[in-house]
């Protein structure tokens, strides 16, 4: 998976509430291979560019 199709799929997670869940960023980041210091980038990148 490209950095772009995890960005979009971390921003759909975010929007259906995933990330309000105890616990959740750590599963998906497991889930995609990736740390959660790189999930939380990209949700903080999605936030910007969202504004």
């Amino acid at each position: 998976m490209k950095r772009h199709e995890k960005i979009e799929l971390i921003r759909f997670m975010d929007e259906k509430g995933i990330f309000l869940m105890k616990g959740s960023v750590e599963k998906v980041a497991s889930l995609l291979g990736i740390s959660k210091v790189t999930v939380y980038s990209y949700l903080d990148e999605i936030k910007n560019k969202s504004n």
